[in-house]
């Protein structure tokens, strides 16, 4: 299971995880949205994989990352992921249409990823 999934935006056409073409793809590379484009996933199904969160989230926009998170020592899913796009307009669609989704009989949880959100309050109030 790929500890990540990125998808270049360039676009290459090397195959990526799950057999697609058109972009290139690294496993792990920790690559993150502008600040508002960042996005924490919840209540997906254990049995998920970084692709399938990419799948879900692609419909929205231009996915830079999606990664579901596991857990260390025994790989399992912690049930919930991140997923981050170019443009915080895409991830604001993205939240719109998957937040209630319901997956395997569990209804999606999406925000906006609380480090994104807290920066931007310290920023206003120092000015």
């Amino acid at each position: 299971v790929p500890a990540g999934y990125f998808v270049q935006p360039q676009g290459n056409g090397i195959p990526g995880p799950g057999g697609a073409t058109g972009s290139g793809s690294v496993a792990g590379s920790g690559k993150r949205g502008p600040k508002g484009a960042n996005l924490a996933v919840f209540c997906i199904p254990n049995s998920y994989t970084d692709v399938e969160l990419h799948d879900i989230a692609r419909p929205y926009g231009n996915v830079v990352y999606a990664q579901v998170s596991r857990h260390r020592d025994t790989g399992l899913s912690r049930g919930y992921g991140f997923v981050s796009y170019e443009a915080v307009e895409e991830a604001e669609k993205a939240i719109q249409g998957i937040h209630g989704t319901i997956v395997q009989g569990r209804a999606l949880r999406v925000e906006k990823v609380k480090a994104d959100e807290d920066s931007g309050a310290q920023q206003r109030t120092r000015e």
